[in-house]
């Protein structure tokens, strides 16, 4: 063989270089954004447990003099939020990069460390408070999401917990237009004066006792001081405490006792104002210009009020309060509901039987005249059989007058309905409110699709636009959804039509978001079945006419056939298009809100795969009880399914359904051992594991098994309980065919919890094999045949499990032995056989499993079915080879190690263990990072450093290669002595302490010799960025190489080659055998190229697991990332070798053709001819 020149040499060097850096993702062009990928853009559901957090409308007023009306909320996943009201779209603001237009708003991710408290609102100004004890105030453009201010009140360290989160915090506005001057209470006890443009301090303040005695609550401007409430804990009761400080210099004006006894201040205590409830206002928020707070709380049953004039300040002692005389109260009172009225005056009591009404305050608060009246009576909502609890919300219009609404579900006909109490016209200045109407109002809202209403929102009504209220609507599946009622609605409760008997209009539902997927917690692929699957089967028994038929039917498509095909071949696009008969809502692609009419937008009839296997379902299941099923080539939504409480909702208790594990356990091509196949209409299906939690603390696990193509319930007749079948929930033999979804009632399988769950692919059957506090396995489908399958792949099974003896952590392995014959109504019971014990100290932080290898479809095989790599080795460029050591038992523990009493230092473990056996293959311990904190180290984001001690170690286990990340706080030596920042470590296992080595690892018992005889390879690279989540593509057979996929905390979704993190990669220059196996030099750095990243332009934040899943085409693997938000897109490690390229050159090519074949028509003749006279002529 001829060796390489040095300047050929040179040449493969520089080739292998820039081929190790080319990113050979489609996704990376600009004309294949969302026609490869798409991206769901979620801020997570709305907070609804206290007014601060709450979603509420905030009228914006321009410079202009026109106002335009926003939504607002803060959510569970640590998200401020501005919505628009016309589509619910949102439009992401970070760092110095805004997105905004006419049509969409922003929204502001707050660090994991960084808890939201609450925010509080201005006509132009939004203001947030986070942190331990709200540690940090920040302001923002309502509008835009600008930042414009952000100042650290106090170290988070020092911040005080509160539950609820936002007691003993607040924000007020000096001047509501301009917002000169903002007093922050925080900490319940630090109240501070604070520029709103340059955010300087001018003056702060602290209670003498720091909050141990008593805790402030809320803060209030008076035309002479600043008034802080506050609540102190007596031995029965809590008491009101007031202080008054000095607004220009902080200095204690007055401070005192409230003589008062309230049992719940959450509840039973509010503070409403006197000068917005008798003059219309611009805004709800608080500002200076004349307030008179008004105290009011309940006592025994009773209402009691104290105005804070200034004649009472600067009374001494301070004036006893008064009780309110209410006329007509009847039963006792029981609770204040602050519907965020507060500044205009309003609030809403309810009584111990569940009725309410209105209150308001009357007078200028300067005189006696203030007093306390019943301003409406929400009649009929007293508690009752026929209707479910009543919501109570407050809003304004657009010109600030204030309106209450009470919401509730009429079981009666089955609608939600609504009261708005509102003020329609005023009189004189300094009179009484001169004209009040309720009107009511039902609107279908469809609650077995979206659970139970949990909080209301409501926007005043606008005369110019006809709408008599907006309501926003949140649910407790997550749905967030807007509903208008115009002011001629209907009254009549009973109409289902669009117009009621009068021609009036129904109340319209304008979008839906599905809020909820940003808490999905489980996710996996489904592929979906050929286009004419079902025309398969039926072949093979229909008749002579029934298959001419059916051609006739077929051809009727041709000519569609040929436009497309026309079409496709001269773009020369090589992504398939989706069927004709597929409905898309396009409009999911970017905001995730969606019309009602678009909510459902692929029928079972459009449910086929494409061409190339692009076209799957991915199914994902929520913390909020329901599971979705998604288009993983649209993002649109296909169905959707509220999981059932089974016995705890039947018996009318509160609950949740946690989601475990999700399996697929029918693919496509799946055999069907039970005697019911496809031609029965089965498709693909899924199994979730959940465990269903009721409030009184019992735990169960259950099993929901789906139809996947169409969200039915797929459990066979004998699995539903006598119950279910007797009421039928599911419809017919428990297939699940209501008319519009309903319910999804689950099997229980365990009562208890299971402490892990697995699937067991043996002789073409999947089995769920459940584990429970006593280690007893349970089985689903629990039959005689899987019964059979289960038992005789016992010796082969084992698996490993955390547990803690005294204070030492261990993983301990286990197999499972059936009982004695004697006993055989007895049930499996798993018991250990090694155990692998950690230093004292060391935790274990999680057990991951070793990823397979690749994927399968149909032939038995489901996804996540390992079948073998597909290569074995690696050739050398000596021509040896690098056996791969490849064990399917191997599985990776990352373990944390608390700091020692002697203060030594806490380190991050990482270990390779067999499940076999309880062998360490391989060991590392790295430094832990320091404790993450709020503006720390440069690149934290969610989950970064959160709950791990340090140790946010991301590891992922794939065939011979394990690659893991972390962050290093110091290096004491080597080529990076001395600096911080991310890793990167990538390791590599093989066969043998030499090449050629071959013991044949991947069919070697776990208990030879051999398995000992192994070489490590590894490698560290300095990495740009924290990550949250990594996985490595799959393909269908594994020939393809592997990239690494990488969520960073920058909100991108990166790809890397493997070759780049080779841990073979030589610190010297390369030598020609090296180069032939396109190994470059070692480099310490992985840039941060743009060009890696699939997401584009995206914002894709806080993702929480990545997970891929192979095409049809071996060069190609789906990317689904989900968190926050989801992003999907398909990436070509090698290239697409298997399709023709884009700009391959098909009209060369049908042209030389057609030169050959006229060529071939035209010399054919002259051929036959030439022979013909030679046969005479010789």
């Amino acid at each position: 063989m001829r060796l390489p020149t040095s300047a050929t040499a040179a040449a493969l060097s520089l080739l292998s270089l820039s081929l190790s850096f080319v990113q050979p993702a489609w996704a990376l062009h600009e004309s294949d954004v969302g026609v490869v990928d798409w991206h769901k853009q979620l801020i997570g559901v709305p907070l609804s447990g206290a007014v601060p957090s709450a979603p509420s409308f905030l009228h914006y007023k321009a410079d202009e003099g026109s106002n335009r009306t926003i939504i607002v909320t803060a959510t569970g996943n640590n998200v401020l939020a501005a919505l628009e009201p016309e589509d619910g779209s949102v439009c992401t603001w970070f760092i110095v990069t805004i997105y905004a237009s006419s049509s969409h708003l922003w929204r502001y991710i707050f660090d994991s460390e960084d808890r939201i408290a609450g925010y509080y609102k201005s006509s132009k100004t939004i203001a947030t408070l986070s942190g331990p004890g709200g540690s940090t105030l920040r302001t923002f453009s309502a509008l835009s999401g600008t930042l414009l201010l952000e100042k650290r009140l106090h170290h988070p360290s020092v911040g005080a917990l509160s539950e609820p989160s936002h007691l003993g915090k607040e924000v007020l506005f000096d001047d509501d237009d301009n917002n000169e001057t903002l007093y922050v209470l925080s900490n319940g006890c630090t109240i501070s004066s604070i520029n709103g443009t340059s955010g300087e301090t001018l003056w702060t303040w602290t209670a003498p006792d720091q909050g141990s005695l008593t805790i402030y609550s809320s803060i209030h401007v008076t035309p002479t001081a600043l008034v802080a409430l506050g609540l102190s804990k007596s031995t029965a009761s809590f008491t009101l405490h007031l202080t008054s400080l000095d607004v220009s210099s902080g200095a204690v004006v007055q401070s005192t006792g409230v003589p008062s006894s309230i049992a719940d201040p959450l509840t039973q205590f509010a503070v409403l104002s006197t000068s917005a409830s008798s003059s219309s206002s611009s805004s709800s928020s608080r500002n200076g210009k004349g307030e008179t707070p008004v105290i009011l709380w309940l006592s025994h049953s009773s209402l009691f009020y104290l105005p804070l004039s200034r004649a009472a300040l600067s009374a001494k002692p301070t004036p006893r309060p008064r009780k309110a005389k209410l006329e007509g109260t009847g039963a006792g009172l029981e609770r204040i509901v602050d519907v965020g009225l507060s500044a205009l005056g309003h609030a809403v009591v309810s009584r111990n039987d569940g009725s309410a009404f209105v209150v308001k305050v009357s007078g200028d608060g300067e005189g006696d005249d203030v007093g306390v009246e019943t301003a409406w009576e929400f009649a009929g909502s007293a508690s009752s059989p026929t209707q479910a609890d009543s919501l109570y919300a407050g809003g304004t219009d657009a010109r600030g007058r204030p309106a209450v609404a009470r919401v509730f579900w009429d079981h009666v006909v089955q609608k939600a309905s609504a009261y708005v109490f509102a003020v329609q016209g005023q009189a004189e200045q300094g009179e009484a409110i001169a004209v009040a109407e309720a009107r009511p109002f039902a609107f279908g809202f469809d609650t077995r699709s979206h659970g139970v209403l949990s909080h209301v929102a409501l926007d005043g009504p606008t005369p110019h636009t006809n709408t008599h209220a907006r309501l926003l609507v949140t649910t407790t599946t997550g749905a967030v959804q807007l509903w208008s009622s115009s002011s001629s609605s209907s009254v009549n409760a009973n109409n289902d039509n669009a117009n009621n008997a009068d021609g009036e209009q129904e109340p319209t539902l304008h979008w839906t978001r599905e809020e909820a997927l940003a808490a999905a917690v489980v996710a996996e692929f489904v592929e979906l079945p050929p286009a004419r699957g079902d025309d398969t089967v039926n072949e093979q028994i229909e008749g002579f006419w029934g298959r001419l038929g059916r051609q006739v039917r077929d051809a009727q498509g041709f000519p569609q056939y040929v436009v497309h095909f026309v079409r496709r071949f001269v773009s020369g696009s090589s992504s398939p298009a989706l069927p004709s008969n597929a409905t898309v809502d396009y409009r999911t692609l970017s905001n995730a809100a969606t019309p009602p009419s678009l909510t459902q937008t692929t029928t079972t009839t459009t449910l086929a795969r494409d061409a190339f296997g692009f076209r799957q379902l991915l199914i994902t299941a929520t913390l909020f009880g329901k599971v979705y099923a998604l288009d993983a080539s649209t993002g649109a939504i296909v169905w959707s399914r509220v999981l059932g409480m089974g016995w705890v909702g039947r018996a009318g208790m509160g609950g949740r359904v946690v989601p475990v594990k999700l399996f697929v356990v029918r693919g496509v091509g799946d055999l069907d051992l039970d005697g019911e196949g496809e031609e029965k209409g089965r498709g693909p299906e899924v199994v979730l594991v959940g465990q269903r939690r009721a409030d009184n603390s019992l735990v169960d696990t259950v099993i929901f098994h789906i139809n996947a193509l169409t969200g039915e319930d797929a459990r066979p007749p004998q699995a539903q309980t006598p119950i279910e079948a007797e009421l039928e929930l599911e419809g017919e033999n428990g297939e699940g065919k209501a008319e519009d979804g309903g319910v999804l009632e689950g099997t229980d399988v365990v009562s208890g919890p299971v402490v892990e769950a697995y699937l067991l692919n043996a002789e073409d059957r999947k089995i769920v094999v459940l584990l429970d506090e006593f280690l007893q396995a349970y089985l689903y489908p629990d039959t005689p045949a899987t019964q059979a399958v289960f038992a005789a792949s016992l010796p082969q099974l084992s698996f490993p499990l955390r547990a803690n003896v005294e204070t030492r952590h261990r993983v301990v392995g286990h197999k499972i032995a059936l009982p004695p014959k004697e006993q055989s109504h007895h049930r499996a019971v798993a018991h250990p056989v090694w155990a692998l014990s950690f230093p004292e100290g060391e935790d274990v932080q999680a057990i991951v499993p070793q990823t397979p290898t690749r994927g399968g479809h149909g032939q038995g095989k489901g996804r996540g079915q390992d079948q073998g790599a597909a290569s074995l080795g690696k050739v050398l460029g000596s021509r040896s080879t690098l056996y791969k050591y490849l064990d399917e038992r191997l599985f990776v523990v990352r373990t944390v190690a608390r700091k020692s009493a002697n203060g030594g230092e806490v380190m991050c473990g990482v270990y390779v263990v067999d499940s076999a056996k309880g062998t360490v293959v391989y060991h590392a311990e790295v430094k832990a990072a320091a404790a993450a904190s709020v503006g720390g180290r440069p690149g934290t984001g969610a989950g970064a450093g959160a709950g791990t001690g340090g140790c946010d170690v991301k590891a992922s286990l794939v065939e011979n290669w394990l690659v893991y990340h972390y962050y290093e706080s110091e290096v004491a030596g080597g080529n990076v002595g001395g600096a911080k920042g991310y890793r990167m470590v990538s390791v590599e296992f093989y066969e043998g302490k030499q090449p050629d080595d071959k013991i044949q690892s991947s069919s070697l018992s776990a208990y030879s010799n051999d398995t000992l005889n192994y070489s490590v390879y590894e490698q560290a690279y300095v990495f740009p960025s924290a990550i949250t989540a990594l996985a490595t593509t799959t393909t269908k057979f594994g020939i393809t190489s592997k990239d690494l996929i990488v969520a960073t905390t920058n909100r991108k979704i990166q790809s890397f080659p493997r070759r780049i993190f080779d841990p073979r990669r030589p610190s010297r220059k390369t030598t020609a055998e090296e180069q032939e196996e396109f190994l470059i030099q070692y480099d310490p750095l992985i840039p941060n190229d743009p060009k890696r990243a699939l997401s584009h332009n995206y914002d894709v934040a806080n993702v929480q697991k990545i997970i891929t899943s192979p095409a049809l085409l071996e060069s190609t693997s789906l990317v689904f990332a989900y968190g926050l938000d989801m992003f999907l897109t398909r990436v070509a490690p090698s290239n697409t070798f298997d399709v023709l390229s884009e700009n391959f050159n098909k009209v060369q090519l049908v042209l030389t053709v057609t030169g050959l074949l006229a060529a071939i028509l035209i010399t054919r003749p002259m051929v036959k001819r030439k022979s013909l006279k030679e046969k005479w002529y010789n």
